[in-house]
């Protein structure tokens, strides 16, 4: 093989190169050299050595070069190993709720830092035939999962996973200060080492390519204790997915960049650019990651920088083997509404104020990969099937939904699986002498309405806890309890108070909803929510809630104190009605507590989560 390739190189690659050579080493005819001859010769040795690294360094040159490329799509069966490094998350202000709020901390915390490192995977699940039983005979689908959403309808969906095992993390807890009357936050922290482990499930319909669902599931060991959740939400999700509805594509780059959703079909050479969701992007040029050439890529986030609101930049490099970025940096610094904005246009500081919470948030991570698998069929998007089901089949009619915000106390109740549903405690309003203004706005004269009420029951007795607002906008709040039979109740008053935040008296901005009766029946309906019914849900059958579930209703009405209900409904203008669930109880061990929230003027859920801790 050695001999071939010098004599490829020296005499078939060019005669200006052979040319000195030959003139050095030629002799009189008489005295013509064999081959050994000539390399026994420290002239002819030292030339040929000379060319020989000079075309090993010309091939090695050549081989090492990256050819411009289009992205490949991603494959069912795809997966990519990676490890994580200087992972940073720093949070404070109302960025903490957004947080916290997916992993259930009761703890009051103004200001929350992770510093972490580990390994991670992300994958596209490869679909078995079991999921395409109902599109007849064919495999053209096959690759695909079948799941629910919002309505509980099953669908067909790309499956992706993506998981990071936090082998080292270290936590810490900001809260407010303790010196009287501070409301600032301390610079003091509690926290601790520990280990976390993060999966996040997505999955796309592949019809309309909609994101149906997210599903996180977490675990995290601190402080000598282990937590566990999960958390479901129809549509975008994660642990940091409330940022994405608040900035669209922020989302994306906090796992593996997918090459083909962020650049498209464009051919990527030096000094391609373009711009795709919220993304400006640039090929820098190639560039070598160990020891392979690959294309330098950076990357900003249009709008945070438009609107100054601080900056979100990736730099990451690629190649045409994998379908997601080989390495990725990124570096996010997102400030809020109070944060300085001296240097900016008026009109980056209304923008900025109306689109952020209070506080910062920056975050930081170094993904790399180890390993790439390839999967064979790529996936199936933008196509129609047979089982597809039609939404507006089952979006209620308008003779279903209740237009009682017109004149009436509340949203009807009529259930049927609970002994005092609000109408029984309604009933019982004028015994509850106590609550004299909770009284007035709500008899039958009065001009005020039910915006929140929950019950909890326990055997026969029913406590119900119920919040109201008049015409004059003054709000409160007053607990009861009911025993007894339907036919025969007994009610017995407990406490009231008087709200502190502000809600809105706008009967008109009150949409239609379902009554609690019919939302009941279907979340009950285990065909449609399974995980809803069982040891683990709030339903025992279909008949029977478990004694532990407590429901409740709230209505959001525009310029409340509680409008980000509205932003995450969609619902700014017209207002919102949500129904929740919620259950708490002991088992193996364990805490469980789940909560559930639905839309009630379509009967859609919105999410759900699982909560775990060892019993205390």
């Amino acid at each position: 093989v050695i001999d071939a390739e010098v004599i490829e190189a020296e005499i078939f690659g060019s005669k200006e190169q052979n040319q000195p050579v030959t003139e050095k080493i030629s002799e009189p005819i008489t005295n013509h050299w064999t081959l050994t001859d000539q390399l026994k010769n420290p002239k002819f040795s030292a030339v040929l050595i000379t060319i020989l690294l000079a075309g090993g360094g010309w091939y090695w040159y050549a081989a090492s070069q990256i050819d411009p490329f289009t992205p490949d799509a991603l494959r069912y069966g795809d997966q990519m190993d990676y490890t994580i490094s200087n992972g940073g998350l720093d949070v404070s202000g109302e960025f903490v709720d957004i947080v916290v709020e997916q992993l259930n901390v009761d703890e009051e915390i103004c200001r929350l830092r992770l510093a972490f490192s580990g390994t991670g995977s992300t994958s596209v699940t490869q679909g078995d035939a079991n999921q395409i039983a109902n599109e007849g005979l064919s495999d053209d689908l096959l690759g695909v999962v079948r799941t629910k959403g919002g309505l509980g309808l099953d669908w067909l969906a790309v499956e992706k996973k993506t998981t990071m095992e936090m082998s080292s993390l270290d936590i810490q807890r900001h809260s407010i200060s303790s010196i009287p009357g501070s409301t600032a936050c301390s610079d003091l922290s509690v926290g601790g080492q520990g280990r976390a482990s993060l999966a996040t499930t997505s999955w796309n319909e592949i019809g309309e390519r909609d994101v149906l669902a997210t599903q996180l599931d977490w675990t995290f060991e601190l402080d000598d204790t282990i937590r566990q959740g999960q958390v479901t939400s129809y549509g975008v999700g994660g642990l940091l997915g409330a940022i994405e509805s608040l900035l669209p594509g922020i989302a994306m780059v906090l796992n593996p960049i997918e090459l083909n959703q962020l650049l498209g079909d464009d051919l990527i050479e030096t000094g391609v650019s373009g711009e795709k969701l919220g993304w400006a992007w640039n090929v820098l040029g190639p560039d070598e990651i160990g020891g392979t050439q690959m294309f330098k890529i950076s990357a900003y986030h249009e709008e945070i920088n438009d609107l100054c609101l601080g900056y979100a930049n990736i730099v990451f490099w690629v190649d045409g083997d994998s379908p997601w970025a080989v390495q990725q940096e990124v570096d996010i610094s997102i400030k809020g509404k109070d944060a300085n904005r001296d240097d900016c246009s008026t009109t980056s500081k209304l923008l900025g104020d109306l689109v952020l919470p209070e506080g910062s948030l920056d975050y930081q991570i170094t993904l790399a990969r180890s390993s790439t698998t390839r999967g064979e069929k790529l996936l199936d998007l933008g196509v129609s099937y047979n089982s597809r089901p039609n939404p507006a089949a089952w979006t209620p009619s308008s003779s279903e939904l209740s237009n009682w915000g017109e004149s009436e106390q509340h949203l009807p109740d009529d259930s049927t699986l609970r002994i005092h549903p609000l109408e029984v405690a309604m009933d019982c309003m004028p015994e509850m002498s106590e609550a004299v203004a909770a009284r007035q706005a709500l008899s039958p004269n009065g001009d005020g309405f039910v915006w929140r009420a929950i019950d909890s029951r326990t055997g026969d007795v029913t406590e119900w806890n119920i919040s109201w607002v008049d015409e004059d906008e003054a709000s409160g709040w007053i607990r009861m309890s009911i025993s007894g039979g339907t036919e025969s109740y007994s009610c017995t008053y407990l406490s009231h108070g008087v709200h502190d935040n502000g809600v809105a008296w706008n009967r008109q901005s009150i949409p239609a909803a379902l009554n609690m009766s019919m939302i009941e029946s279907n979340i009950a309906d285990a065909s449609r929510y399974p995980m809803f019914t069982g040891d683990e849900g709030f339903f025992q059958n279909q008949n029977t809630l478990h004694p532990e579930t407590r429901i409740g209703h709230l209505i959001v009405i525009p310029d409340s104190e509680y409008g980000d209900w509205l932003e995450r409904l969609n619902s700014i203008e017209n207002g919102a009605t949500t129904v929740d669930f919620s259950r708490t109880w002991d088992d193996g061990g364990w805490t469980h507590q789940l909560s559930m929230a639905l839309d009630a003027t379509d009967g859609r859920v919105i999410g759900w989560n699982l909560y775990k801790q060892p019993v205390e």
